[in-house]
Formats: C-alpha cells, structure tokens, sequence
C-alpha cells in the first residue's frame, strides 16, 4: 500500500462535503458499517444545485472510492472496492473524530499500539468506551454493533504493527476485528469479537445471552485451519459503558 495514498483521506471530505449538505455523515456512516450502500449511478450534474445523496455517491465512485457490485436480480449496489480504499475511510473517521475533540490523539494510538503487540486490548477498549461517552445522546439511537466496529477500526487503521481486518471472512462466518500480525516476531493475532446491548434493552438474561453467542461464534472461528497463533477477546458494551472484556 502507497503510504501518500492511505493517508490521502481529505478528498473523501472534500466530496461528501460539498455545499454543506447535512446527510453526508449518515451517507459514510452507512458505508463504513456495511461496505456497501445502495443508490441511483448520475451521469451529470448541475453545480448550480444543492447536491443530493445520490449525485455524491456518484462522485465517490467517479473518484473511485466505490465501485459497482450487482446483487443476484441483477441490481446494482455501491461497493468499498478494497483494502486500501477501507483505510481511507478509516482515516476520513479519524481525521472527524479529532475535529469533534474526542481525545483522539497520537500519544494515545501508540501506547495502544504498545499493548497490543503484548496481546492485550485493555487500554483500546477503554479508549472506545471514553469516545462513546462524549457522543451525543442522538448518536446513541443508531449506535449498534456495526457502528462499534467501526469505531475501532478507526482507532487501529494506522497502528504499526497489525493490519486490520474488519468482518473477515472465514469458512464458520466473518470475524468482527481481525488483527492481522505484520511480523512474524510478533507473538499472536487478535480476534475481537463485538457485542452491543442499548441501555434501555439492558437486561441480566440478554448480557448472559450475548455473552453464549459471542463465546460460540469465538470457538467456530477457531476451527479455521488459517486462523493460528491466536488470541481471543470477546467485548460487550452496554451504551457507552464496557460491561465485559473477556480473553478466551
């Protein structure tokens, strides 16, 4: 990957942001969540009018951020293309996250970083837990476990050590974070798995039922004859607060 690609995330802004439209945000948010987002392909536009939500995911694909994808009837979605498109998003989020002061700061990301290489996730889970405790009340009504994801993807995407692979497909599902180990004197790779429980749903029986399907879908993952050297953490948060933080 071309380093003066990977960071070269202000061209998304520079899109999306275009005439101050309001639902740019919800726009990406919806395509870092599912990597897909449905819409109508423009082939010219009017500059002269207030861009709509489909003239800007036209320009994300012109530009090349999207590429289309064709469903099984024969419809088309939009699509984020590859890896190192995904690291642009990712950083388009951090680059959002500094600007909306959420104590995202490189001398935290490094002793992330730090921790990590010694298999641990402590300090990158209480982090999440400080970024969602200074979103607005409104934010929390979308908040799920993709929107969770998302947020650590964001954090890890430039850490030194792993690569970051978000729901990566093996043949017993699709692993939520899969930390990838960039050295093989690094001791192990992360599994992450995530689970989100909304403070109003909160109960004793859907954290015990979270909790069993976590664990099981952290043992079928370990069936994978590529998934080897591993270590395991299952995460559930409950609104903004990190209710379990458990290595298997």
């Amino acid at each position: 990957m071309d380093k003066n690609i990977a960071f070269n995330s202000g061209k998304i802004g520079n899109i999306v942001e275009l005439q101050n439209n309001n639902f740019y945000q919800d726009m990406i948010n919806e395509i870092m969540e599912n990597e897909i987002i449905k819409g109508i392909l423009k082939q010219k536009f009017d500059l002269n009018l207030k861009l709509e939500r489909n003239d800007l995911i036209s320009l994300l694909y012109y530009f090349g951020y999207l590429t289309i994808e064709t469903d099984e009837y024969g419809g088309y979605y939009f699509k984020i293309p590859n890896e190192v498109m995904k690291v642009i998003y990712g950083n388009y989020f951090s680059r959002k996250l500094k600007e909306m002061k959420m104590g995202y700061d490189d001398k935290r990301l490094i002793e992330i970083s730090s921790e990590l290489v010694t298999g641990k996730i402590e300090l990158l889970s209480n982090y999440v837990s400080e970024v969602l405790k200074k979103l607005d009340k409104r934010d929390f009504i979308k908040l799920n476990e993709k929107s969770l994801k998302m947020i650590y993807f964001t954090i890890l995407i430039n850490n030194e050590y792993y690569n970051v692979r978000s729901e990566y497909a093996i043949k017993n599902g699709f692993i939520d974070i899969y930390l990838e180990r960039k050295n093989i004197k690094i001791p192990n790779n992360i599994i992450i798995e995530l689970k989100y429980i909304k403070k109003m749903e909160y109960s004793e029986k859907l954290l015990s039922e979270k909790i069993e399907e976590g664990k099981n879908q952290l043992k079928k993952y370990s069936e994978d004859e590529r998934i080897e050297n591993v270590i395991k953490y299952l995460v559930v948060f409950v609104g903004n607060d990190l209710k379990v933080l458990e290595r298997l």
